[in-house]
């Protein structure tokens, strides 16, 4: 996931696609890039247990993106 200078996120499968991090557990619902940096910051909401935020390097630029996905029922 990229993100131009006129903030336009661009997102690219890779031909052979590697799985960046498993999570048992938690369901990330949210990805946001941090300026200046590769980590970006995922987010969690459980109901029961409540949310959690962790950093993991998934960025390819330093430019300030925001993803958001759910993935679960």
């Amino acid at each position: 996931m990229t993100l131009s200078a006129a903030g336009r996120v661009r997102i690219t499968l890779a031909a052979s696609p590697t799985v960046p991090g498993t999570f048992p557990g938690y369901e990330v619902e949210a990805v946001e890039c941090l300026p200046g940096s590769a980590d970006a910051l995922l987010g969690t909401d459980d109901e029961s247990l409540g949310g959690y935020v962790r950093t993991m390097p998934f960025c390819a630029t330093s430019r300030p993106g925001r993803v958001t996905a759910h993935a679960g029922g």
